[in-house]
């Protein structure tokens, strides 16, 4: 069923045709949908999907959602090929797979509200939630970071993680990082730069899981 554009939805909207639950609904279900154009163009170069996922687990030390990296993988996907048949340096290659996975990670912090700053609910739900895990959760991604975040940065980290100690669907080994703990580390460091200088430096910042790794060897 095709609701129309956003502008279009609005639009229906301020002539009272939906209720506003309806147009918020419309708008965060988009999030997890691709269009089918994207996936058909993914399927090109099957046998580069394996590189793909080790490339953005080399530079990012974890692989976001699919339904967040897929036009990224496909870009990645294209440069594999040329640089596989001469048609790209290494150091043009490097670069361009650094600034994929930069761009993954970007789609993953705007889509997932790691961009916004955290509303009174967050810190409600933060004393409340799971608080028999919050011990927890937050020696965790301290020992992972090597020191302790401050709230504004990590709330929604947190909670992620006492989830996932409540349902027991991840160990966290204590001699090892997990590729969890990087990706909530990355969370992190993404938020301290949004909070100190912006936006357009947070999506620009890059952050290495090379030294969290070294801190569990």
């Amino acid at each position: 069923m095709n609701f129309g554009t956003d502008e279009e939805i609005k639009a229906n909207f301020e002539n009272g045709a939906y209720p506003e639950s309806f147009i918020r609904y419309l708008r965060d279900s988009n999030k997890e949908c691709l269009k089918w154009s994207d996936i058909e163009h993914n399927l090109k170069y099957p046998e580069y999907d394996v590189i793909v996922d080790f490339v953005t687990t080399q530079y990012l030390g974890y692989i976001p959602p699919k339904y967040f990296t897929i036009k990224p993988a496909i870009r990645l996907k294209e440069m594999i090929y040329k640089y596989k048949n001469g048609q790209m340096d290494g150091d043009e290659f490097g670069d361009g797979c650094a600034s994929s996975a930069i761009q993954m990670r970007n789609i993953e912090m705007n889509e997932s509200g790691h961009v916004d700053f955290y509303d009174a609910s967050v810190y409600e739900k933060y004393k409340t939630h799971f608080p028999e895990n919050a011990t927890r959760a937050r020696k965790r991604i301290t020992r992972v970071l090597g020191y302790e975040p401050r709230l504004e940065h990590s709330a929604l980290v947190e909670l992620h993680m006492r989830n996932l100690y409540a349902s027991d669907e991840l160990h966290f080994p204590e001699d090892q990082i997990s590729t969890t703990d990087i990706q909530c580390a990355t969370i992190i460091k993404f938020r301290e730069v949004l909070t100190a200088k912006g936006k357009d430096a947070a999506f620009a910042s890059y952050f290495t899981a090379k030294d969290l790794i070294k801190r569990f060897k």
